[in-house]
């Protein structure tokens, strides 16, 4: 071969080893662009927002229910078989637990292990016999404890405030063990409990209410209203010295009285000479009354009733301390131990009165819900009962704006 065949041959041969390395470095680049485009985590999450924000909420939810269990409770209840005979009928109750630790303490609402015969956690397809540790009469929880280890206990918020913020509900819901529900945190109710704005059902008292980074907000121990939409939970930062309590002392009781209260206010206000004074108020000649809590229902055969207490009574002292609120009366009543004394004082009738109320203890019926104040009848409110007490309340104020008018 000639020699400019040969340089022919040589530039040829150099072009063709560049053009396969030019393709080669083509299709790496090509293969890294791919993998970031597709591959890559953040091009995916902001790819597919929507698909990202399902498998958070899917872990979520996973780890949450974790720490859910179901609880069966039973008991034996006489009933009527035919004319002038009796028999036996085991009556079923389902609701929610909150595992609590890993020595086999489950938390619940007392409402719905009051007075059972037996009591079982199941979860993962078990059923463990359980033993009631003790009741907190106060908050309306129960402690449970099984011989076993269980799931995952709650991770508790020390979270004392929670308005606005989006939470998830967790608890068994027609048949289901960890049902979500998602929802808001309302606010602090007077006496301390939570309240959120959330679906759930009878059978999920004893569950959680969770943030979103899965810790444990409340223990849902209630319901308000007719539409079960509004949950009243234990705040998670104080259940471990209600537990610790209980497991070493055993229930701890609350006081009762037996009333039902509402908030009033009064305008303008009116003034209460002499001797009617309340702790803080010495030197001066008068007492500023604008606000008070007005009796709705005063159970028959309760200590207040007992005292003479009666409905349409405006309470505005308790123990020489200025009352407010209907809050701030079942705060102080539940505080108060079982067998003291109280004063309480009220206007009826444009005079001023004082009852000494000797304090009852507080009995938990079975599947009964918490409420901030005494139910108003014995079936808890319903929209007409609710409407009967505004219209009465509405009367109730014109009736006092009157009679207070006159004290003054």
């Amino acid at each position: 071969m000639n020699r400019p065949a040969q340089s022919r041959q040589r530039r040829r041969t150099r072009y063709t080893k560049m053009v396969t390395s030019s393709l080669r470095a083509a299709r790496i680049t090509l293969l890294v662009l791919f993998w970031a485009v597709f591959y890559s985590p953040s091009a995916w999450s902001a790819d597919r927002p929507l698909t990202s924000l399902e498998v958070g909420f899917n872990d979520l939810v996973f780890d949450m229910s974790r720490s859910v269990v179901t609880i069966e409770s039973s008991h034996r209840a006489r009933v009527g078989a035919m004319a002038g005979t009796t028999g036996e009928a085991v009556e079923n109750l389902v609701s929610s637990g909150l595992i609590f630790d890993t020595l086999g303490h489950v938390l619940v609402a007392a409402s719905s292990v009051a007075g059972q015969d037996q009591i079982e956690v199941e979860i993962d397809d078990r059923q463990i016999p359980a033993t009631l540790v003790g009741v907190d009469y106060f908050t309306d929880m129960a402690v449970l404890h099984v011989p076993v280890r269980l799931g995952m206990p709650a991770r508790l918020s020390s979270r004392q405030v929670c308005a606005g913020q989006m939470v998830l509900a967790m608890g068994n819901a027609y048949g289901l063990r960890a049902a979500p529900a998602m929802g808001f945190c309302a606010g602090t109710r007077p006496d301390g409990s939570l309240q959120f704005s959330v679906p759930i059902t009878s059978s999920s008292y004893g569950g959680g209410v969770f943030d979103l980074s899965g810790e444990l907000l409340g223990l849902i121990v209630g319901s308000i209203g007719q539409g079960a939409r509004v949950a009243v939970a234990v705040p998670a930062y104080q259940l471990s010295q209600i537990v610790s309590y209980i497991c070493q002392y055993g229930d701890r009781h609350a006081g009762y009285v037996g009333v039902s209260t509402a908030d009033i206010e009064i305008v303008p206000p009116i003034e209460l000479a002499s001797p009617f004074q309340f702790a803080g108020s010495a030197g001066r000649a008068t007492t500023m009354i604008s606000q008070g809590a007005v009796t709705t229902l005063v159970v028959p055969g309760s200590p207040a009733a007992a005292a003479g207490l009666q409905k349409g009574d405006l309470i505005i002292g308790y123990d020489s301390q200025r009352l407010t609120s209907a809050g701030q009366l079942a705060t102080l009543v539940r505080r108060s131990s079982p067998g003291t004394a109280i004063d309480l004082t009220f206007i009826r009738q444009n005079d001023v009165h004082n009852a000494r109320v000797i304090v009852g203890r507080k009995e938990i019926e079975l599947n009964t819900p918490f409420y901030d104040v005494e139910q108003f009848d014995q079936s808890g409110p319903t929209a007409d009962s609710l409407v009967q007490v505004l219209d009465y309340l509405k009367q109730e104020v014109s009736r006092l704006e009157a009679r207070l008018k006159r004290l003054r």
